[in-house]
């Protein structure tokens, strides 16, 4: 389900998630970030992984009561075997966490990210990288502008809070959880 299909539901707790195929990042938020932190997952292989973070997922729900459970919606991957793997971790997290149909909310880095003020590099910002670091390739302006926006992430949830967040992927399981609480709660 989109979050801008749903109606102003009575919500006032969610948990941000942010999924990989080697972890499940979380943030539960209830006007602010009130327990977070990161699940690893184990095995050799994509099959096992995806049972073990089932379990996992699974045997951490008794502690997580939320109204709705907020998901990093896909993002373009230039790997369709990575697209896959994704998927499978997804539903295997998923069928974890949902008691109904209705409490699963994807939430697009497109939303979430300019909602903190922390948008894609402008032209100019793209052209100060390259001036403060010449001669680097694109794929290594690519990286270290993803770098510096998950360090602003971090600032964001670090300044406002008063915490000390160093993971960028619990990081942006708050972004999606920040967004979608005010978004689904504390909207006018």
């Amino acid at each position: 389900m989109s979050l801008a299909k749903l109606a102003r539901p009575k919500a006032k707790t969610v948990l941000g998630v942010d999924l990989s195929t080697n972890s499940f990042a979380f943030c539960i938020f209830n006007g602010k970030p009130v327990t977070w932190g990161k699940i690893n997952f184990s095995g050799t292989s994509i099959y096992d992984k995806i049972i073990d973070a089932h379990k996992k997922t699974n045997s951490v729900k008794e502690f997580i009561n939320v109204d709705y459970v907020c998901i990093e919606s896909a993002i373009m991957v230039r790997s369709q075997d990575v697209a896959i793997k994704m998927a499978m971790i997804v539903g295997a997290v998923v069928s974890a966490l949902a008691d109904h149909q209705d409490m699963i909310v994807t939430v697009p880095p497109s939303a979430w990210q300019p909602y903190i003020g922390n948008k894609n590099f402008s032209k100019v910002e793209k052209e100060n990288l390259k001036l403060e670091y010449p001669g680097k390739s694109d794929v290594w302006y690519r990286n270290k502008s993803r770098d510096i926006r998950k360090q602003r992430t971090m600032d964001f949830f670090n300044e406002r809070y008063s915490i000390h967040v160093t993971d960028h992927d619990v990081a942006d399981s708050m972004g999606i959880a920040y967004y979608a609480y005010n978004k689904l709660v504390n909207s006018d």
